[in-house]
């Protein structure tokens, strides 16, 4: 161990008579990076304004384009879907399932399709009892 630093024994250039150089501490943490100034953010200035009546206008057409033509599509979705789906039996009497009375609902004018329709529907209620 050295002994700790003694004023008394500094020599004629006012210089520490140990021969010892400077110290290198190996496990020392280094000191903190100095304050950083903090940056600030100035955003840009806005666009200048455009249109006018005329873009208000087209704008609203096309927002109003866009809005009927998503509600259409739900529309047709939906009746599409029906038009595709399977008849559906919905039991008013409970009974026998060998003696049963079936109603098909008729809304339109009976033609090749509609025919077909009740035909598929009455082959599938007798294959699926």
């Amino acid at each position: 161990m050295t002994p700790p630093f003694d004023p008394s024994t500094t020599n004629s250039s006012g210089q520490n008579s140990d021969t010892r150089g400077p110290v290198d501490p190996k496990g020392a943490v280094p000191p903190p990076p100095p304050p950083r100034t903090p940056a600030y953010y100035v955003p840009p200035p806005p666009p200048p304004r455009r249109g006018g009546l005329v873009g208000r206008v087209i704008g609203g057409l096309v927002g109003t384009f866009l809005i009927t033509s998503i509600f259409l599509n739900l529309y047709l979705g939906v009746m599409l879907y029906t038009r595709l789906s399977r008849p559906t039996e919905t039991v008013y009497v409970k009974g026998e399932t060998q003696h049963r009375i079936v109603i098909l609902p008729v809304d339109e004018l009976i033609d090749s399709e509609t025919a077909s329709f009740m035909r598929d529907s009455l082959h599938h209620l007798k294959v699926n009892p």
